[in-house]
């Protein structure tokens, strides 16, 4: 591969990662819980009830660090932990109500924001452009399994 491309990549990357690191010190995106918490949320939103096991694994995060982050949630009230309807060795989790607000304001200002820019980019690349951040996160996951076996 050619280093001048991948020298390239990186410049684009670091442009990105500026920006997003910017955004996210505004504070406004999670509406008042911390980026991991914010993640953790929608990916809950997303899969409904789960165990940590479950929701650790789809994060590519591990169990006891994603446990910490649930702890905080649920001490502010926004997710509750019960014993697991298949098998009560397991505890699943899920968002309260409270959870499933905060979860509605967080999508909404991220829906707002990058509307906006995604506004500001030629509609014929909308579907590029979602692609090609799939195949870059994809692969960065990739790395990571890769380095960790290392």
């Amino acid at each position: 591969m050619i280093l001048s491309k991948i020298r390239r990549f990186r410049k684009i990357l670091r442009k990105l990662e500026r920006e997003l690191n910017d955004r996210l010190k505004e504070n406004t995106v999670c509406c008042g819980v911390s980026l991991a918490q914010c993640h953790a949320v929608l990916e809950l939103e997303e899969q409904g009830e789960t165990t940590i096991g479950k929701l650790a694994e789809s994060l590519g995060l591990d169990k006891s660090t994603l446990s910490r982050t649930i702890d905080g949630l649920f001490n502010v009230g926004l997710v509750k932990r019960f014993p697991h309807q298949n098998d009560r060795r397991y505890m699943a989790i899920s968002l309260t109500n409270q959870g499933q607000a905060t979860c509605g304001k967080i999508n909404s200002t991220s829906d707002d924001y990058f509307t906006r820019i995604f506004q500001k980019i030629p509609e014929e690349k909308h579907d590029t452009v979602i692609e090609s951040f799939g195949i870059v996160a994809e692969a960065m996951k990739k790395g990571r399994r890769i380095e960790n076996e290392v």
